[in-house]
C-alpha cells in the first residue's frame, strides 16, 4: 500500500519513522543502561563514541552517497545496519558488547540524516515544496516515540525497552525501502562531475554554517543540562517536562511553516535572525524570568532552532551542485557536532556556578557565533553566485 503513495508521501513515512526509536532511546536508553550496572563513565563513553565515529566518518559516506546512482542506496543500508545492530542488545550482557552495539546502532542511524536531508530537499525543491514539512515529520515522529515509549515502559515495565528500541528501529528500515528514487535520469545525465566538495569551501559558505553550528551548540548543551538549571530555579519536574513540551512545539510548527518564511527572505538572512534571537533568549533566561515569560522564551525554540537549522540547509542546497549535495550536507553536520563539543565542555565549567550564569554563559557565545555568521554575510556582499541567488 505505500508503495502506491506519491514520493513526496513516502518521503515523509520515511522522515516520521526515522527519530522514532531515536525519542525511545532519550526516553529510557539512560536508566537502561544504569540497569545494566555500567557505571556514570560507561554510560558517557557510549553517548560519546558514536559522536567521534561520526566526525570521522559522516563526509565520507556523504561522498559515497553523492557518488552512488541514487542517495536512496546509502539511506537504505544504513537503516539496515541501524536495525540489525539494535538485535544485538538482546544478548549484549557485557559493557564492551553494549558499547558496541550502541556504536553501530547509532552512527548507522546519524550517518544517513545528512543523505536524507539533501535527497529530500532536491525532491521537494522539484516539486515545488520544502524540506520543512518533512521535518516537521521528524519531530513529530521523535515525539511519538517519546512519549509512547515513556507510557508503554512505565506501565509494563524495563524489559520492555529492547524490543521497542528494536522494533522501531526496523520502523525506521521499513520507511527507508519504501523511499522512491530522488535522483531523476535528467539529474544523473546532467551532473558535472568537474564539480569538487573543495569548490564548495568558500568563506562565504562556510562561515554562515560555522557561525550558526556555535549557535547550534548552545541548545544542543541545554539538552543535557536545562533539566537541572530548571530544578535550581525552583521548577517541578511537571512544569519542566511541559517547558521541554513547548519548545518541541513550537520546533514542529516551525519546520512546518518554514517554506512560506523561505519564499519572502533569503536563507542568509534567516540564519543571522535565528543567531541573534538566540543571544536575546539565553540572555533574558539569565534573569530567571516568571513562568508566562519562560513559556514564551520557550515558543521562540521555533526561530532559534528549527528556523535556523532549515535556513543552513537550504543555503548549502543551493549553492552545492547535485554531486556533492549530500558531502556538503554532511560537512554540515561534522561543523555542528565539532561546534557542539566545544561549547559542552565551556558549558560544563559555567554549569558549576548559578543558573544566571550558566545562561550568560550561553548567550555570549551565541553572540560569538553571531559574529561569525555576520562576517560570512559580509564576505558574501563581494562575492556574486553563478548560479543561484539565496
Amino acid at each position: 500500500m505505500i508503495s502506491t503513495l506519491t514520493p513526496e508521501r513516502r518521503t515523509g513515512f520515511f522522515f516520521f519513522c526515522q527519530f522514532i526509536a531515536g525519542g525511545t532511546a532519550n526516553a529510557y536508553a539512560g536508566i537502561w543502561l544504569s540497569h545494566q550496572n555500567l557505571s556514570a563513565q560507561e554510560i558517557g563513553l557510549v553517548n560519546s563514541l558514536p559522536v567521534a565515529v561520526l566526525l570521522a566518518i559522516n563526509i565520507f559516506v556523504g561522498r559515497i552517497a553523492d557518488r552512488a546512482s541514487d542517495w536512496r542506496q546509502v539511506i537504505v543500508w544504513g537503516a539496515a545496519i541501524s536495525a540489525v545492530s539494535a538485535m544485538g542488545l538482546f544478548w549484549a550482557n557485557s559493557f564492551p558488547a553494549i558499547l558496541l552495539v550502541f556504536v553501530l546502532t547509532a552512527t548507522a542511524q546519524s550517518m544517513i540524516v545528512p543523505v536524507a536531508d539533501a535527497a529530500a530537499l532536491h525532491l521537494m525543491a522539484r516539486h515545488s515544496g520544502g524540506l520543512g514539512l518533512m521535518r516537521s515529520l521528524s519531530t513529530l515522529g521523535y515525539l511519538f516515540g517519546l512519549l509512547v515509549s515513556g507510557l508503554l515502559i512505565g506501565k509494563l515495565g524495563s524489559w520492555l525497552y529492547v524490543p521497542l528500541f528494536a522494533g522501531l528501529s526496523f520502523a525506521r528500515l521499513w520507511g527507508a525501502i519504501t523511499l522512491p528514487r530522488f535522483k531523476s535520469v535528467i539529474d544523473v545525465q546532467s551532473e558535472r562531475r568537474d564539480h569538487r566538495f573543495m569548490d564548495f569551501l568558500q568563506p562565504w559558505l562556510v562561515l554562515p554554517l560555522a557561525g550558526w553550528s556555535i549557535v547550534y551548540g548552545t541548545h544542543f548543551v541545554l539538552n543535557g543540562f536545562q533539566s537541572l538549571l530548571w530544578s535550581q530555579q525552583g521548577y517541578s519536574t511537571t512544569a519542566i517536562s511541559l517547558l521541554i513540551a513547548v519548545g518541541a512545539l513550537s520546533e514542529a510548527i516551525a519546520f512546518f511553516l518554514f517554506q512560506r518564511v523561505a519564499n519572502r527572505l533569503r536563507a542568509r538572512w534567516l540564519i543571522l535572525l535565528s543567531s541573534a534571537v538566540t543571544v536575546l533568549r539565553w540572555w533574558a533566561m539569565s534573569f530567571d524570568p516568571p513562568t508566562t515569560a519562560l513559556i514564551a522564551l520557550q515558543l521562540l525554540h521555533g526561530i532559534t532552532f528549527a528556523l535556523g537549522f532549515l535556513a543552513c540547509v537550504t543555503f548549502i542546497g543551493r549553492n552545492s551542485p547535485i554531486n556533492v549535495a549530500a558531502e556538503a550536507q554532511s560537512f554540515f553536520l561534522v561543523l555542528q557536532q565539532i561546534a557542539a563539543i566545544a561549547v559542552i565542555t565551556v558549558f560544563s565549567w559555567l554549569a558549576e556556578g548559578t543558573p544566571a550564569e550558566a545562561f550568560s554563559g550561553n548567550a555570549i557565545m551565541a553572540l560569538a557565533g553571531t559574529l561569525v555568521v555576520v562576517g560570512g554575510l559580509w564576505l558574501s556582499r563581494t562575492h556574486k553566485a553563478v548560479s543561484h541567488s539565496v
